[in-house]
């Protein structure tokens, strides 16, 4: 019954938020909930053609956004060049890292261990953390070193080009993730508690509203979804104890 319960909170997380204004006054009540599988599916494809819509624009030299944000590169010295690829480099370092990355948790001591023993294990879970970061980040800073090598390699021609398509790709891939994030708000906010209604009928009415007031409604969905990792990781912690038990 424990872990039917919270299953159901899992996949039917809701919140309250409440807009305020300048003044910290409360102006309105909405409700957010995660959206579904079908909503997550329309927020993806439409984040994509955000997306899609911006990368053409960037490619297309008489665009505003071209002359904004992709010929400026142009004026950059070698060594700015390389600077810039490697701060585009970093998200795609991180991720190459995270698909093999392991850091093992400490051994806990069988039951015959010693006092010492358990003290020497509580202190090391104590600075895991902070060791698998100090790890984590050497792995990183080894990845970035050798990308740096071998952008150095390359022809200034084509370590200009190599630097406007990963400027495009970056640009492209943070389009793509807010416009994400704000299609999940449209969906998942709503003005009654009942889920009924939602607070919004387009995304241009979304988006023609206040910073102030888009800005909320996106730290609290975002909010949202972090909370919805505690349960996830109970959730596992809990199927874990199962097998373990039933072994």
């Amino acid at each position: 019954m424990e872990q039917k319960e919270l299953l159901k909170k899992l996949f039917s997380w809701s919140n309250v938020l409440n807009l305020v204004n300048e003044k910290d006054e409360v102006v309105m009540k909405v409700y957010q909930r995660l959206v579904g599988d079908m909503d997550l599916q329309k927020a993806r494809m439409s984040a994509l053609r955000f997306s899609r819509e911006l990368r053409l624009r960037l490619r297309d030299v008489a665009s505003d956004e071209y002359i904004g944000l992709v010929q400026p590169i142009e004026d950059l010295t070698r060594d700015q060049l390389i600077t810039l690829l490697l701060v585009d480099s970093i998200d795609s370092a991180r991720q190459e890292i995270d698909r093999d990355y392991y850091y093992a948790e400490p051994k806990e001591p069988d039951e015959f261990a010693t006092t010492e023993e358990h003290e020497v294990y509580a202190h090391k879970w104590e600075t895991w953390e902070a060791e698998r970061e100090k790890d984590y980040q050497h792995k990183l800073v080894a990845k970035m070193d050798f990308l740096k090598e071998q952008f150095e390699l390359l022809s200034d021609e084509t370590l200009l080009a190599r630097a406007k398509t990963m400027r495009i790709e970056a640009l492209c891939e943070q389009e793509l993730k807010n416009r994400f994030l704000e299609m999940c708000v449209l969906f998942g906010t709503y003005e009654d508690a009942q889920f009924t209604k939602h607070l919004f009928d387009t995304y241009l009415e979304f988006a023609s509203q206040p910073d102030a007031v888009k800005n909320q409604l996106i730290e609290g969905y975002a909010r949202l979804e972090m909370s919805t990792i505690g349960l996830k990781e109970s959730t596992k912690s809990q199927a874990s104890e199962q097998v373990s038990t039933s072994q």
